[in-house]
């Protein structure tokens, strides 16, 4: 049973059918690759509709973790990810971790993980972890690192592990669920989007930051060394602003994002 998210302004996730499916292919340099053999073959069926949604759902989960684990023995576009996150490890389990999934209500085909810091919840992102600090140090604080994005006064969000079976690495499907995501920081007034994200990957996020009309692009204050856990592959990190989306005449500041959904209910 797939529970789906209810935000407080309409109901979030992306619907399509699968119609056209290879018409806009990702071109070759940035796209995830689409001739990895897995164990068993899928080709995307124009008839099912395939959606993007929130779900704790654990039959879905499993699916998704166990997408990810297969993906990262085979998968070139793994390099330098090939080390879980917390969020997929089997053992690991925390509320703070939402899974964007896209998939039939069935079976799953991708998705992305997804964990979520307001004012009053304040909640330490996977990539918080992951940055290499001194040894001084629990973690690697995004407040405390970029104070001009004045993060004690707006929710944020960490999107990770973004993975999609190489049949249905399209732009459609890729489009499906950054806009999920979109539309799911838009509801509950998260005013960044933060990633991690090596050459190949930054460019692509950049480029469906573009095509939904969001502010996004490589910060270049931090500087992530290279260390041989990431297979000595530079990353870089990434944000986006959603502020231009709250921006109206009524409220040019989008004094509104001041107030972040607290107490929301993703499912």
């Amino acid at each position: 049973m797939v529970i789906e998210p209810n935000p407080p302004n309409r109901k979030m996730g992306c619907f399509m059918n699968n119609d056209a499916l290879y018409t806009f292919a990702i071109p070759k340099d940035i796209s995830y690759g689409n001739t990895i053999a897995l164990p068993s073959s899928i080709i995307p069926r124009p008839e099912i509709r395939y959606e993007v949604s929130l779900t704790r759902d654990p039959i879905l989960i499993a699916q998704y973790k166990s997408l990810q684990r297969k993906l990262r023995k085979v998968d070139e576009r793994f390099i330098g990810f090939r080390i879980p996150s917390t969020a997929l490890r089997d053992d690991y389990e925390d509320d703070n971790d939402q899974f964007l999934l896209l998939h039939d209500g069935l079976n799953v085909q991708g998705g992305i993980s997804m964990r979520v810091s307001t004012p009053k919840n304040p909640v330490i992102l996977n990539l918080e972890q992951e940055i290499p600090l001194s040894k001084s140090q629990f973690f690697f604080s995004l407040k405390d690192n970029l104070p001009e994005f004045e993060l004690n006064r707006y929710a944020y969000a960490e999107f990770d592990d973004l993975t999609i079976h190489p049949s249905f690495r399209t732009k459609e499907y890729l489009i499906m669920i950054f806009q999920a995501l979109l539309e799911h920081c838009i509801d509950y007034r998260i005013r960044y989007m933060f990633g991690i994200a090596d050459k190949i990957r930054a460019r692509l996020y950049i480029q469906l930051y573009k095509s939904l009309n969001l502010d996004g692009q490589i910060y270049e204050g931090i500087d992530i060394p290279v260390c041989r856990e990431h297979e000595h592959r530079k990353r870089y990190l990434l944000y986006a602003d959603t502020k231009n989306f709250h921006s109206v005449p009524s409220d040019p500041e989008a004094k509104n994002l001041l107030n972040p959904i607290e107490n929301y209910a993703f499912y």
